[in-house]
């Protein structure tokens, strides 16, 4: 099993998931079942598998619901919550800033994951094994097409990051559609942190995945690459569509 003393889980859930629609909306997005299971629980499972102990989880959207039905332990795994009480009028950089206080008592590297999405366990563990090289790594999907132009497209060069768009036309430095699951060192977060405190005081709007290139163009010695997942089964829930998507996905891959 890797050793994952030394990171901590950050997962990002304080969204109300609107593209959803109204038929969701009593609930955070991260609690619609797939086959019966919260996608929450599908993603606290992965991390206790992995042999984690405690996780943060950023709220803000019918934040009661997660320490009512969640609570503070999730199968003796502690959770840790951060309230983002600006949720409806900011992006994900805000939510993962409001971290800072919570991360810099221990001050240790960051396993950053979105809510939101499903993947397949052998992703998560294969990842953690790379990612303690000790660089900073975002996962991606290079086999990805761009249905809803909410995608967020990495762009890049030879394993290295240069920035995220979304909405944008495809570009010849596209390199993958990013999974929402990443690995930032403390060296990174710390100038991260940083970078955001006076990044947000004009973009609090901005999803984290949009700051990057305004950091690293800051920061040029902090390096960026980004990881392929190969041909395994993951989906970001967005719509109804990409809900009915991954249950197929975790159906087959519990069978």
């Amino acid at each position: 099993m890797v050793n994952i003393d030394n990171i901590t889980p950050i997962i990002l859930a304080a969204g109300m998931g609107t593209r959803m629609g109204s038929n969701f909306s009593n609930s955070p997005k991260t609690f619609i079942e797939l086959n019966g299971k919260k996608i929450l629980e599908i993603q606290l499972d992965g991390l206790k598998k992995q042999g984690f102990k405690m996780v943060i989880i950023v709220i803000g959207y019918l934040e009661e619901k997660f320490k009512k039905e969640i609570g503070d332990e999730y199968d003796g795994l502690s959770i840790f919550y951060v309230i983002n009480n600006k949720f409806n009028v900011t992006g994900s950089a805000y939510s993962f800033f409001l971290t800072f206080d919570m991360w810099k008592k221990n001050k240790k590297n960051i396993l950053m994951l979105h809510a939101d999405i499903f993947y397949e366990e052998s992703i998560l563990s294969d990842f953690l094994s790379k990612s303690l090289n000790n660089e900073n790594y975002i996962l991606l999907d290079e086999n990805f097409s761009q249905e809803t132009n909410d995608e967020q497209v990495v762009l890049g060069k030879k394993k290295l990051v240069h920035s995220l768009s979304k909405g944008e036309p495809k570009s010849k430095f596209d390199v993958g559609e990013s999974l929402g699951i990443n690995f930032f060192t403390t060296k990174f977060m710390e100038k991260y942190y940083n970078f955001l405190l006076h990044f947000l005081d004009e973009n609090q709007e901005i999803n984290w995945e949009q700051s990057i290139k305004p950091f690293l163009c800051e920061n040029k010695t902090i390096e960026l690459f980004y990881e392929d997942i190969g041909n395994r089964l993951w989906k970001n829930i967005n719509y109804l569509d990409d809900l009915e998507k991954a249950k197929e996905m975790y159906k087959s891959s519990s069978i």
